[in-house]
């Protein structure tokens, strides 16, 4: 198999992983993929298709009501980021 014809059969691979909810130790195993291969074959479609990084910067400066001494946290946080994968950051 060439290398353009591994690759391409290896950023199906990474677009069927994309389409489930499953996690990629899942997929692997079902597709009988070690996770190692798996992993490096995502890493160069991120890298082919502008995704080399999910992060992303994020300046967070106070205001003036915030420079004051609060006792007590606040009820609802400040900055919420909801990551594809489930888990959800929050900022107080």
């Amino acid at each position: 198999m060439s290398q353009a014809n591994k690759q391409a059969t290896m950023f199906r691979l990474v677009e069927q992983w994309q389409q489930t909810s499953k996690t990629q130790k899942q997929f692997c195993r079902e597709q009988s993929l070690t996770y190692s291969t798996f992993m490096y074959w995502l890493k160069k479609y991120r890298q082919v298709n502008g995704q080399g990084s999910n992060f992303i910067p994020l300046e967070v400066t106070a205001s003036q009501e915030e420079e004051t001494t609060q006792v007590t946290p606040p009820a609802q946080p400040k900055v919420e980021v909801a990551l594809g994968n489930g888990i959800t950051v929050r900022i107080y």
